[in-house]
């Protein structure tokens, strides 16, 4: 496994956040905005299903996401902060409570295909910056 290194500008950051929503790619774009706002490791945040973050019963989102991590077994309750909340309504289409907020398809989508996605804007935002 790979390092990374910290995104220390702010304008890198907003950058890093907006190229895929520039590019309509909104599934990607959810997930940057999920992982870089709940510092989520990525199979807790590969893990969400949209019934984590929408309240079927109120049809309302979330305010806190519940989540038991993967590695630690530890349950932690996450504030949802105005940006995620923006990305998950910009995304909701009315999907079923049990799909997965990042699916290819109709399979959840892999550790390795979302830190490609990770990598691939990165190195955009390095040619650009």
């Amino acid at each position: 496994m790979s390092t990374t290194s910290p995104i220390r500008k702010e304008e890198d950051l907003q950058r890093f956040r907006n190229y895929y929503l520039e590019k309509g790619k909104m599934r990607n774009y959810l997930l940057i905005v999920v992982g870089l706002n709940t510092a989520l490791r990525i199979g807790d945040v590969l893990s969400l299903q949209w019934k984590d973050v929408y309240d079927y019963k109120r049809r309302r989102f979330r305010a806190h996401l519940q989540v038991v991590e993967q590695k630690t077994g530890k349950t932690n309750q996450i504030a949802l902060n105005d940006c995620v909340l923006h990305a998950l309504r910009q995304c909701y289409n009315g999907q079923k409570a049990d799909e997965y907020l990042f699916i290819v398809h109709v399979i959840k989508i892999s550790r390795s295909a979302a830190v490609k996605l990770g990598e691939l804007c990165g190195r955009q935002q390095r040619r650009q910056g």
